[in-house]
């Protein structure tokens, strides 16, 4: 007999109708709508420049746009700054940017941010 014939008896019998309160942590929730609005504004922002979802750079752009992203939101932590709606998302469309010009999807980036704080953050997570 060996380990795993052991534990099957004990996953044959787990309810499987356990509520799930995971979906239901404040948290969660709230990790899931940033996620959510991230990829709206990935969509809307793909179909304003009119670039295929099938573009072989789109890949590579969203990839250096989420770890620009993630390095200018933990600066803007380390420099204390509130990273509320209006903050995150300008700095997640300051990365967008700089990623798709650099990955010529598009020829002018936006960079409109009235904060240039957010923007050097978002140039220092560029590097």
């Amino acid at each position: 007999m060996n380990a795993g014939s052991l534990l099957l008896p004990a996953l044959w019998s787990f309810d499987m109708n356990v509520a799930d309160d995971w979906g239901k942590v404040p948290q969660v929730l709230r990790t899931r709508d940033y996620f959510s609005r991230m990829e709206t504004l990935d969509r809307l922002f793909i179909r304003q420049h009119d670039i295929s979802f099938f573009h072989p750079k789109l890949r590579p752009a969203r990839e250096l746009r989420l770890t620009t992203f993630e390095a200018a939101c933990q600066k803007a932590l380390e420099n204390n700054i509130h990273l509320d709606d209006h903050t995150w998302q300008t700095i997640f469309g300051l990365c967008q940017d700089l990623a798709f010009k650099k990955f010529n999807l598009i020829q002018e980036p936006v960079l409109s941010s009235d904060q240039p704080q957010l923007l050097a953050l978002v140039l220092e997570g560029f590097k």
